[in-house]
């Protein structure tokens, strides 16, 4: 079902920057939330991330762009889990 999944999202992706064409929307930040669990976390399927790799390539693009985008210091902040925020 997840690659059935994929496969709609890229078709409806297609070669265009966002879903709904040159400026993002809540509905690329709500895909892009699904979309880089796969691309950036372990998975118990890697089969998904194989699948999408080769393809959905237009998806992997699509999260490299987000992240790009809006967080350009994406691994480093994920290598220091500085997305975790200060402790309470």
């Amino acid at each position: 079902m997840a690659k059935q999944d994929l496969s709609i999202l890229s078709f409806y992706l297609g070669d265009k920057p966002y879903f709904f064409g040159t400026k993002p929307t809540s509905v690329d930040a709500t895909a892009f939330g699904q979309l880089v669990t796969i691309t950036d976390t372990p998975l118990a399927n890697p089969g998904i991330k194989s699948f999408m790799e080769h393809s959905t390539p237009n998806l992997i693009e699509f999260v490299h762009r987000i992240k790009q985008t809006f967080w350009p210091d994406w691994e480093s902040l994920c290598s220091t889990l500085a997305l975790n925020g200060p402790e309470l």
